[in-house]
């Protein structure tokens, strides 16, 4: 099964295999406490379903909510890149995981696989860690579903971009999971 929800802007519920997945939470009246809602989230928080995981791509104030964090469950694992889920960790967020690049964490029936996306994290000069960014293929050798959090869409190169390649190796790796 696969049912996908979209709540708003990169949160989604993603409803795979048996797991029910929440993507980039972020149910606050403004993104980044500044850009306003455009329309109220597709579900409000209190009425989300009870949840296995919690996706995060990048720790840009619109994918990374931290009133939405504290909202949900604390009981299931917080899926972030490396740096993210170290300084999530710093934060008091116990059950941030790090996913790094080309790997892969199994939650029950779901495979989940980590690329790292094309986005400028990084916004003041000092936060390097922040350009840490995730995309993610959920697959569970029935269906799968992929989510990209932040594309930033803009014109790329001619040739194979690396989120080409990425995404060859994303692909390559679910279907050579047992």
């Amino acid at each position: 099964m696969l049912r996908v929800t979209y709540i708003g802007h990169a949160t989604l519920l993603i409803e795979i295999g048996e797991r029910r997945i929440i993507t980039d939470p972020n149910f606050e009246p403004a993104l980044g406490k500044f850009l306003p809602r455009v329309s109220a989230p597709g579900i409000a928080l209190d009425k989300l379903p009870k949840l296995d995981a919690i996706l995060l791509t990048h720790a840009h104030a619109d994918h990374l909510s931290f009133k939405s964090l504290n909202a949900l469950q604390s009981d299931i694992p917080l899926f972030a890149p490396p740096a993210v889920a170290k300084w999530l960790g710093k934060q008091g967020y116990r059950h941030a995981v790090p996913i790094a690049a080309g790997s892969k964490e199994i939650l029950a029936d779901v495979h989940i696989h980590a690329a790292s996306a094309t986005h400028k994290g990084n916004r003041y000069g000092v936060d390097r860690w922040r350009s840490a960014t995730n995309m993610y293929l959920l697959d569970t050798n029935k269906v799968s579903c992929f989510f990209a959090g932040d594309t930033a869409l803009m014109r790329m190169p001619r040739g194979p971009s690396s989120c080409d390649n990425d995404l060859v190796k994303l692909t390559s790796a679910a279907l050579a999971a047992p």
